[in-house]
Formats: structure tokens, sequence, C-alpha cells
């Protein structure tokens, strides 16, 4: 069947085909005039007439517009340069603490009304606001003016207490939002003042001796002061010392993480009495205490004084020293670990020392109320203690306003404990040691009632008091350094090697025990797990002996593992553990061919590996070892024992 054609009388017409033929009639004509309206047009020229009346209509809105606010401009510079003012002023120069007045002039100069007028102040950090006139109609900082009429002026007066470290800027903004009459559109003006702080309202002074001997206990006060006498508010002293003078007590509590005395609300003048000591000499006798003061407001401290105290220390003649595990000053300690203590006296004077008492005080301490606390909970095996020479042990009252120290014990030596503490000899020297087991994890979570805690820890220090010197009653009093013993994360690894798994099939490859020249593949297994407080940026590392090669094969529960060939050592590393993270496990494979040296002995594997983390409560590092691995194979039930380099 043919298609119908424009010429066909028959069938229905077909779409553009009318169109196409009116345009090949027109081309096709030859001498006659082109006859333009034989052409059937399509429906475009609505579509355009459609857009251009759009873009009219729009090009008209934008004209109005730019007109009305050509107009409003106008009429608002016909006669002066600003028509709406704001003006910010006050003292540019600060004292931090102080009260200052800032002024905000307000002006409607213009020759219309304005809308909606209201002024949003901006204070500068630091600013506490103490009285304002007129009072403000939103918050301390919004006030809603309405109509301003031409020619309408106004003044807000606001006096308050700025706090702000030496030679900081502090700026004092205001905004003025208005609508211009007849216009929808808001507008602003912006006004400003900024000045700078160039002192502070709080002194310090530090009284202390300009001499002290190591060992003996030394009064001082620490007097802070308004230079306006007026109240200080919050107040903020660090207590910057050399790590060997130690703060015993102060009338103002002193945080022992911080070192430093924070009173609240003070008044325009006070004091805080402190009792220290040298605990040991510093290695240099002139020696400085720095205090720096700060002023705060309900969430900062700004650093406002800074004085330096320099003093002589000088040697005692009865010299103490206490030593823990290592450390004569703040240690870290974990669950299960053995705490031991060496304290030690020495007679450094020409004169016999007679009748001599050793008086040991540990102090549990926490940083959360021991009311949350069970009445048997002791960080401290005390059951298990060893000691060379058994003390009289007595458990000492808390007072009541010390309620962050769980437990103060003492422990006292005297000649009828200790024979050598009859008598001392010039140039002798006594020791006394004790031992004490930290309890578990299990058992501290267990005694504390919690699951997860936080700060925990033993401060100790020991007396040592003189009856005689050189035949005549004495009664000197010499005290030794402190140690803080804190506990940490019990981030602990777990580490395990086999040959078979642990339903007997086979994990590993070659001969076994292994032969020397032959090569044998074991499977090692590091496991961490912790129980309480989070740590970060974990790494275990290792270095394997030689012999012994790496096989790859990596599985690892979280972080990265990887191989250094050049320096063969094993990294493990995780951004950040859970506090509760009871297993996470990374396993590969190494490879051992003995040689002939090491026939008839049992190799090292994988050295112990080193635990890196941070605890990340306490901020401070964590440094813990895991096991040795051996071809013995300790924990294959079924490889164990065959360990030994076969020929």
């Amino acid at each position: 069947m043919n298609k119908p054609t424009d010429n066909d009388g028959g069938g229905a017409p077909v779409p553009g085909v009318k169109k196409y033929s009116r345009f090949l009639e027109f081309y096709k004509k030859e001498g006659g005039e082109k006859d333009m309206s034989s052409i059937e047009h399509s429906n475009g020229r609505w579509l355009f007439v459609t857009i251009l009346v759009f873009f009219s209509i729009a090009l008209s809105g934008v004209l109005s517009l730019l007109l009305g606010y050509w107009y409003f401009n106008r009429q608002l510079g016909q006669d002066r340069k600003y028509e709406v003012k704001v003006a910010v002023s006050g003292d540019p120069k600060i004292i931090s603490g102080d009260e200052l007045v800032y002024l905000v002039d307000y002006a409607n100069l213009s020759g219309v009304e304005l809308r909606d007028a209201r002024i949003h102040i901006r204070y500068p950090a630091g600013f506490s606001l103490l009285s304002v006139l007129p009072e403000p109609t939103g918050d301390s900082s919004i006030w809603d003016l309405g109509v301003l009429s031409s020619g309408a002026t106004g003044q807000i007066k606001i006096i308050g207490r700025i706090l702000g470290e030496k030679d900081s800027s502090k700026t004092l903004s205001s905004v003025l939002y208005f609508v211009p009459h007849n216009f929808n559109s808001e507008f602003q003006e912006i006004g400003s003042t900024t000045g700078k702080i160039v002192g502070s309202d709080l002194s310090l002074a530090l009284e202390i001796p300009d001499e002290m001997y190591v060992g003996e206990k030394v009064r001082g006060l620490i007097v802070y002061k308004s230079l306006r006498n007026e109240p200080l508010g919050n107040i903020k002293i660090d207590f910057e010392n050399p790590s060997s003078f130690e703060i015993l007590s102060s009338s103002v509590l002193l945080d022992p993480v911080e070192n430093v005395f924070i009173i609240k609300n003070a008044v325009a003048e006070g004091e805080i009495a402190i009792e220290g000591i040298w605990g040991a000499h510093p290695g240099e006798d002139k020696q400085s205490i720095k205090l720096l003061g700060e002023l705060g407001d309900e969430s900062n401290f700004y650093r406002q004084s800074e004085i330096e105290k320099t003093m002589n220390v000088l040697r005692s003649d009865i010299e103490s020293s206490l030593v823990a595990n290592g450390s004569a000053e703040k240690s870290a300690i974990y669950p299960g670990d053995l705490l031991q203590y060496s304290l030690s006296i020495g007679n450094k004077s020409d004169a016999l020392l007679e009748k001599i008492e050793v008086v040991f005080v540990v102090e549990g301490k926490s940083d959360f109320n021991n009311s949350h606390l069970r009445k048997d909970f002791r960080l401290l095996d005390w059951d298990v203690a060893k000691f060379n020479a058994p003390p009289l042990v007595k458990l000492l009252d808390i007072p009541k306003d010390q309620s962050f120290i769980f437990e103060r014990r003492q422990m006292t030596w005297g000649e009828g404990e200790y024979k050598e503490l009859a008598k001392l000899s010039p140039e002798g020297e006594i020791e006394l040691s004790l031992s004490l087991p930290v309890t578990s994890s299990a058992a501290i979570k267990n005694l504390l009632g919690v699951d997860d805690f936080g700060r925990i820890e033993m401060e100790s220090h020991f007396e040592v008091r003189v009856g005689k010197t050189g035949g005549k009653s004495l009664g000197q009093v010499i005290r030794s350094n402190s140690i803080r013993s804190i506990l940490h994360s019990d981030l602990a690894l777990d580490s395990a090697i086999r040959y078979f798994d642990e339903n007997s099939v086979p994990i590993g490859s070659g001969p076994l025990p292994p032969e020397v020249g032959k090569e044998t593949k074991y499977r090692v297994f590091w496991k961490l797990s912790q129980s309480f407080h989070e740590s970060g940026t974990v790494s275990v590392r290792a270095v394997l002996p030689d012999g012994v090669s790496w096989a790859g094969n990596i599985r690892v529960g979280a972080g990265e593992m990887e191989y250094d060939f050049k320096n063969k050592v094993i990294s493990w590393k995780i951004n950040q553990l859970p506090s509760f993270t009871r297993e996470i496990s990374a396993v590969f494979d190494i490879a051992l061919v003995p040689e002939a040296k090491h026939s008839g002995q049992i190799l090292v594997l994988v050295p112990k590996p080193s635990i890196e983390a941070v605890d990340l409560y306490l901020k401070s590092p964590i440094e813990r070892y895991g096991k040795t691995l051996t071809t013995n194979l300790e924990g294959d039930s079924i490889g164990q024992g065959k360990g030994i380099v076969g020929e």
C-alpha cells in the first residue's frame, strides 16, 4: 500500500507533510514573487511571545526596586552626609576587672520616618552586664524602638565589668536595624568602639621565708587584693613550683591535678595560708616559685598578673627519700601491678642520731565523692603486703570536708620494730622497704560499684622523727618527698602462638619440633582488652629476631597492621579503644628456619611486644608489655613442649 501524499485524494493527512510540501512549492517557483503568506507558521511564535512578556514584567519590577532605592537614598542625601547615625563611646584604655561605661547614641537625621527600628548590642568576650538604661525590651542585648520619626534621637547607657588578658582588645558594637517609610527592605547602620586592656585590678603577693631547709615544713601566705577595693569575683591562682616543692596543706583547697586554687565570689582582699616543704634538694640552692593570677566569669578565666619569689634551698643534716617503682615523683600504676616502696634515711651531720621513728602515710584519693564507694574499697591489697620489717599499722580518720579521700593508713617503725632505728651514726643510712599489690580490674570495679570510673590514686610520704642528737633531746621532724601513684587504664595484650588450633587441626606447617635448615610456620594471636578509661593512639610493636621471618596472612579486628621488611618490625595501630573493650584480635603468621648453632635450644619467635597508648581520661601515656613467645608453644595443648630444635 502506498503512503498518502499531499496530492492524494484519500487517506488521512500525514502530519508535517503538508508543511514540508508548501516549503518545496515555495522554493520551486521561478520567476514569480515569493509569497510568504503561503507558509503555515508553527506554534513557536506563541512561546516566544510568552517569554518576551515574562521578561518584560520581571525587568519592570527590577527597575521599580532600583528607582525606589535611588529615590530613598536621594531623599536621605539631600542635605546631610550621614542621615542615620549610631555612635558608641567608651574608654580606650581598660583595666581588667574594672567597671566600664558605654554610651550608644542614635539619631534619625533623614527626612522620612523609620519603621521597625531596633538596636542589637554585641558585647565583647569577658563582659558582664551590671546595669543598663533604658531597660532592653528583649534579652539583655536588644532594644525595640518601633518608629523613629524624622529628627528623633536617643541614648543607651551600659555599665559593665570586663575581663581579659593584658594587651588584648575588646570591641563593643551596636547595630541599628530599620525599614524606611514607604519601603519594604530592611537597612542597618553599625557603630562600635574598641578598647585595649592595659592593666588589671588583681594584685598578688607571696609571703614565704627567703631561706628553707630540705625536709622542714614552712608556712606562707598568698595575698590577693583588688586595687579599686571592690569585690574581685572568681579568682584562679596557678601555683607553679619546682617538682621537689610540695604544698602539704592550705586554707583553700588546692586542686591536686591542675595545682590551682579557685576562690569563688572573692571579696576585695583575702589570703590563702599554705604549709609546704622541699621534699628533696632540687640540685641548685636558688629556686623560684611563681604565682599566676586569673579573674573569671561563669565560663572562662583570663590571665591577669604574675609574680615570682626566689629563695635559697639548703640541705638538711638528715636526708629522707621515698621512691615507688623507681620514681621519686609521679608514677603510673596498673591493676594487678606490684607497688614497691623504698624509704631511705641518711645522717649527714657529725652527731649520733638516736631514738628515730619513721611514720609512713598512704592516702587513697579519687576525683569523685567517696560516698559512691563501698566501705571495704581498697586500691591496694594490704592482706598480702610484704615488709623488710613489719610496722605498726593504723587506719586514720578522714575529715568530713575531704570526701575525695577514701582511705588513710599509717605505718610506724621505731626501734622496737626495726632495731637499726635505735642509733644512726654520722654518714650512716637506713632503708625500709615494702611491697603492695594493686587490686585487679575486676575487684576494683566490683568494690567501686560502677563500671567506669575516673581518677584514682595513692599519695604517700613519710616523716623522720629524731629523739636525740649528740645525746641531747631534739624532737626534730623531717618530711620526705611525696609520691602520687595514679591508676591508669588496664589496657592489656594477651599473646599466644600455636601450631594447632583449639580443635587439634594444624594451622602451622613444617617439622615440629623445628629442625635445622627446615622451615616451620607458626600462627601468632594478639588480643587487646581493657575495662575502664578510653585509650587513644594505641600502638603494639615487636621486632622479629634473626632466623624468624614474616609470613603474612594478616587478619585484624580493628586498626591496621604493617610489617617493615627492612627493620623486621611488626606494628599494629588503632586510633581509639572504648572503655569496655573485651577483645580485639590480630592474627599473623611467622616462619622459622633454625641454623646449626640453634640445635638443642628453645628459640624466641616473637620478643615481648611493647604497647604504647594514651589514657584519654587522664591524658597520660600508657606503657605496657606483652609476653615473649617461643618455640615451646605455651598454651598449645598439642604443640606445647615441642620447642627444642632438632638436627
